[in-house]
């Protein structure tokens, strides 16, 4: 079974319609009730096609005339005429007008049952008139039987044999009636072969032969549409619609829309009992044709992109067609299409009295055009078959003028009532991302459904999409019941494809996770949730994304201005230019910016350390943003550790503040070698560390395996909770001793630019990410997998699943009110409030430094240092005293308020991370319940393989590749253990 018939089964078996609305909650169903779908349907519909006598309608008008005429009601069909109506038609209101809904529908039929109601047919003027005791009610546009007898052409072979359909088409009958039935999936015994099957039945291939269903029952399809069906898909003489196909190209499955009858038929008589041979009904032509233009138009509603009418109807086949008929009606034959049939066209331009070319003439048969001569003056032959088989012709083209005009007027029409439809589209969309429908297959079939029940009269209830709100991931792991029949067909129909096909292919596999996943940058995500990024000794750090980024781009010889901290950019300045990770979610993405990038004179970047911008100048105008931090405002001693009495050791290396002017990019480097920090960065960021015959040695970027530096070696002699260094993808032996692990402590992570005063000589300071930085993102990315992933529904019991995020919470509950009690240490919470001077509980100070307290003193200038706290300074090497004068290192108090702060950042950083989650958790579940919707069409009930399957595919688009179909079917394959092609 499709997705689109699964989709339409499911919305029946949950109440999709209903007589009202219950509430006003989505907008795009508000809109369309209160819009009159077959006003405007009738006006695009247009040419209604006669028949052989009978009365044709549109399809909402007999829907409405079926479900509301009584049986017994008079009709009156009267002679054709040229005098104008008896009745004033212009001062009766259109019955279509007039119905809006079931409740109006009801209404109407309880008028007509409790009035005197008659039914007056008038055929020349194409309309029938409800009369209620006496008074005209309503009236209804129709099409009725040719003035004369015509024999209609079924064929015309250019000089060859004419095929004539045996049936003679001629006026619809006058006289006196009444209604006898109202009857749905007519059959009729002159075509039963067409009618035997229902409008819109499906038919589908099983055990070797075409079968089709009628409600439950499924039977076999008569011997001549079977035949047809045998014939390729451009050779087929009936219409289908809903066309679903193999991996091959073979049809499995359409839908019947060749019934000439329609869906509804209005039945008369003249004796009581028999029905009269005439009937009402919408000719299945006219049905079929509306079925297709209102699933082009849902396609076109539903389309991703831009809201421009003219691009959107450009994606779409029959619409593009449909416009080049307008353009040739339009230009008067001046424009045509080569997919406009040549003799048609001609024939177009004879009937509508334009110039003939002579290749006009060499495409249209003779005898076509002698008809067309003899109408045209009056002139009929004088044998009463050859004045049938003229005026046939003549039809012949009257009907090929009529069809270009509709069609073409499916363009216009659309193109007329755009602000209506955009409207619409725009509703959905919204709808759409509300409930997390992201298929833009589905998102059309819902739209199509929605614009079907509307033409005949239904109001949309919210259940239409209230049920795509129901999705609970907890309940579906937790229950034990039966899964639903719909659930199973599901699972049944994508079992079924993926086991016969392996393939990405097939149009039938509706894929959430790859429009989700593919639509979300994470590069954004991920800038947004790092927060602070460090500050440095010098250099310019920025995040892991965006150090790889402007590696990638940014060409040699690029100019950058290194303002100094006294100045930043004007407020809002650069509010409106976007960051460069928004520019930025694909590799291609990456290439396209590079090529853009490719002449360095076209480039310019400004740097504001003091407010963290970097700005990307393109052409002298602000191209992209993004954040940045340098060195310390002051120069400092940093804090490397401290002895077992808390007295600190300093680093020797002096942080100071990123120094101001106008730098080049000299070179850009993949794992930057340091001589300030060489084993630490000898080893190549991400670099396999493994033990060869008892020794400790890494692979450098050539793969060769190089000796460890003793420092990392020692440490990794170490129990992992005492490793100072952070190590990733660990592996384990049998023993549960380390053998391999990768390296996560690069000082200047993977990818560092080297910049330069005089293009020659390089800086000292490096624009790089770090190690610690790439590690924490790289915690981040499996937190949030793991949290995504989590067999739970509300975004507090999903968080309780990560300690990270449980820690993150604290921290972020603890910076919201640092009064209450949490989980942090008192250590801790101690530096957080000492950097802020909030008062501090007894067991808070015991953990403090002394000369933490002492240098926030000094910094806050809260008065003279007393003798005790003096001493403690000269006793940590942070003073000295001469003579009576103490000389305070302040570089070394800098250093231990920023190990203040670094505590602070700390706890900053974590509370940002689950207020950014917390933020940001509305877009994230949208794409959560997208994944786990495709997992859930499997019924497979494990928790671990949700998390295997949202793992693997959310790594890939971290790491900026697009997901494919394939991607997506291959891992449905895996969990269902089925072989892929």
């Amino acid at each position: 079974m499709n997705i689109r018939k699964l989709i339409i089964l499911c919305v029946l078996l949950f109440g999709g319609i209903s007589a009202a609305a219950e509430n006003d909650s989505y907008k795009s169903l508000q809109a369309l009730n209160s819009d009159n779908l077959a006003v405007r349907f009738e006006r695009y519909l247009g040419y209604l096609y006669e028949s052989q006598g009978c009365l044709h309608f549109t399809p909402s008008d007999i829907y409405l005339l079926t479900q509301s005429i009584p049986k017994g009601t008079s009709l009156q069909i009267r002679p054709y005429s040229n005098k104008p109506a008896d009745i004033d038609l212009s001062s009766v209101r259109f019955f279509n007008q007039t119905i809006n809904s079931r409740e109006d529908l009801e209404k109407a039929k309880d008028l007509f049952n409790t009035g005197k109601t008659k039914l007056v047919v008038y055929p020349s003027w194409g309309r029938l008139v409800i009369l209620v005791d006496g008074s005209p009610f309503a009236q209804v546009r129709l099409l009725a039987g040719m003035p004369h007898n015509l024999r209609l052409p079924v064929y015309i072979e250019k000089g060859g044999p004419i095929i004539w359909d045996p049936m003679i088409s001629g006026p619809t009958d006058a006289g006196d009636y009444s209604i006898l039935a109202s009857v749905r999936n007519y059959k009729s015994a002159n075509y039963r072969e067409n009618t035997i099957i229902p409008f819109g039945a499906v038919i589908k291939y099983e055990n070797g032969r075409w079968i089709f269903n009628n409600g439950a029952i499924w039977s076999p399809v008569p011997k001549n549409v079977a035949a047809d069906l045998s014939l390729p898909k451009n050779e087929r003489s009936y219409n289908y619609y809903d066309i679903v196909t193999d991996n091959k190209g073979m049809t499995t499955s359409l839908k019947w829309a060749s019934n000439d009858f329609g869906k509804y038929v209005l039945l008369w008589t003249n004796n009581g009992k028999q029905y009269y041979p005439e009937m009402g009904y919408a000719e299945g032509e006219l049905l079929y044709e509306q079925s297709i233009f209102v699933e082009d138009l849902a396609r076109i509603l539903t389309y991703h992109g831009g809201d421009d009418f003219e691009e959107l109807a450009a994606k779409n086949e029959n619409f593009s067609f449909y416009k080049m008929l307008n353009e040739f009606i339009e230009s008067n034959g001046t424009i045509k299409s080569a997919q406009i049939d040549d003799a048609n066209a001609s024939y177009f331009k004879l009937f509508n009295g334009w110039t003939l070319s002579n290749e006009d003439l060499s495409y249209m048969d003779k005898r076509v055009v002698d008809a067309f001569n003899s109408m045209k003056k009056n002139e009929l032959p004088f044998f009463w078959l050859s004045q049938e088989e003229t005026r046939g012709l003549y039809q012949f083209l009257r009907l090929n003028n009529m069809v270009f005009r509709k069609y073409a007027g499916f363009y216009k029409g659309i193109k007329e009532d755009w602000e209506f439809w955009k409207g619409i589209r725009k509703d959905l969309k919204d709808d759409f991302k509300a409930l997390n429908i992201l298929s833009a297959s589905n998102q059309k079939d819902i739209a199509e459904y929605l614009i079907n029940a509307r033409l005949e009269f239904w109001s949309l209830s919210p259940n239409v999409l209230n049920r795509y709100q129901r999705t609970s991931i907890s309940t579906f792991f937790d229950r034990q019941k039966e899964d639903s029949v719909f659930s199973e067909r599901e699972k049944e129909a994508l079992t079924e494809i993926l086991s016969s096909t392996g393939s990405a292919s097939t149009e039938d596999i509706t894929l959430y996770s790859m429009d989700a996943l593919n639509d979300y940058n994470f590069g954004i995500l991920l800038n947004d949730m790092l927060g602070n990024l460090y500050k440095s000794h010098g250099c310019l750090h920025v995040s892991p994304r965006d150090s790889y980024l402007l590696y990638s781009i940014l060409p040699i010889n690029t100019r950058i201005k290194i303002n100094g901290y006294d100045k930043k950019p004007e407020a809002g300045l650069f509010e409106k230019t976007p960051f460069l990770a928004s520019l930025v979610d694909f590799e291609e993405d990456v290439k396209k910016l590079k090529d853009t990038f490719k002449n360095p004179k076209d480039i310019f970047i400004e740097v504001y350390p003091m407010s963290g911008d970097w700005i990307i100048f393109l052409n002298k105008s602000p191209f992209a943003r993004l954040r940045v931090l340098g060195g310390p405002r002051k120069k400092m001693l940093g804090v490397t550790g401290r002895d077992i009495d808390g007295r600190p050791s300093f680093s020797e290396d002096r942080a100071y503040p990123t120094t101001p002017g106008t730098f080049y990019v000299l070179r850009k480097d993949e794992s930057y070698i340091s001589n300030l920090y060489r084993d630490t960065t000898i080893v190549p960021m991400g670099a396999v560390i493994k033990k060869l015959n008892g020794k400790w040695v890494f692979e450098d970027t050539a793969g060769r395996d190089k000796p460890l530096p003793a420092v990392i070696a020692i440490d990794l002699s170490k129990k992992s909770d005492e490793w100072d260094f952070q190590y990733y993808d660990l592996v384990m032996n049998d023993k549960n001793e380390l053998i391999q692990a990768r390296w996560g402590s690069h000082e200047f992570g993977k990818y560092s630019i080297i910049t330069s005063k005089n293009k020659r000589t390089p800086s000292p300071e490096l624009i790089h990410t770090s190690g610690d930085l790439m590690m924490e993102q790289r915690q981040l990315v499996n937190d949030l997998i793991k949290i995504l992933s989590a067999p739970k529904d509300s975004f507090d019991e999903c968080v309780n699943t990560s300690q990270n995020f449980d820690l993150y919470r604290e921290c972020y509950n603890f910076v919201s009110s640092p009064e209450g009690n949490y989980l942090i240490t008192p250590a801790e919470t101690g530096r957080y409030k000492l950097y802020f001077d909030m008062p501090l509980s007894s067991k808070e100070s015991s953990f403090m430094p002394k000369d933490a307290v002492i240098a926030e003193k000094i910094l806050k200038n809260k008065g003279p240092l007393t003798r005790t706290e003096e001493d403690i300074l000269i006793d940590y090497g942070i003073a000295r005293r001469t003579g009576n004068k103490l000389n305070i290192d302040m570089e070394k108090i800098y250093g231990v308020d920023f190990e203040t702060f670094q505590n602070v950042v700390v706890i900053q950083k974590y509370a940002h991370h689950y207020e950014v989650l917390r933020a940001r958790w509305p877009e994230l579940s949208q794409m959560r319940k997208a994944m786990f919707l495709d997992f859930k069409k499997l019924l497979v009930k494990d928790p671990e393989t949700l998390g295997m399957f949202m793992n693997r595919l959310m790594i890939q688009r971290v790491d900026m590749k697009r997901i494919t179909q394939p991607d997506v079917v291959k891992l449905l394959n895996s969990i269902l253990d089925v072989k892929a092609d």
